[in-house]
């Protein structure tokens, strides 16, 4: 999978690397490297970003899963900007790994969370 980038500074070997297409986990290094770079500045953020929605856009469910785990690393690390643009994108990342969509039986579902489940303050987003 090719990404385009319009900051040069983005690292696509890593990109492309996170996003093969087979049942191994992505290397701990190209993690590392993959949020060192998002750090740097927004726009390379921003960049890594869309090729991770890319990743979760595909057909196969081995990208989803590496697309997610990416964006969750990304986020955890305290990245506000990636943290953001996440933000704005979880309808649409819902939708591309089949979520319950917020308002539904589902979504609303006993299964889903325990009456005991710890609350996330509101100012995080749920997601990340």
């Amino acid at each position: 999978m090719w990404f385009w980038s319009k900051s040069s500074r983005c690292n696509r070997d890593y990109l492309y690397k996170a996003s093969k297409d087979d049942d191994q986990p992505i290397p701990g290094y190209v993690v590392a490297g993959l949020i060192d770079n998002a750090a740097e500045t927004d726009e390379i953020a921003y960049d890594i970003h869309k090729a991770c929605i890319q990743m979760i856009s595909s057909n196969s469910w081995s990208r989803k899963m590496k697309g997610l785990k990416l964006i969750k690393a990304i986020c955890e690390s305290g990245n506000h900007a990636f943290r953001k643009y996440t933000w704005d994108t979880v309808a649409h990342v819902e939708a591309c790994v089949g979520a319950p969509q917020r308002g539904t039986a589902m979504h609303h579902s006993p299964l889903r969370a325990t009456p005991d489940a710890p609350k996330t303050p509101s100012h995080f987003p749920p997601h990340c």
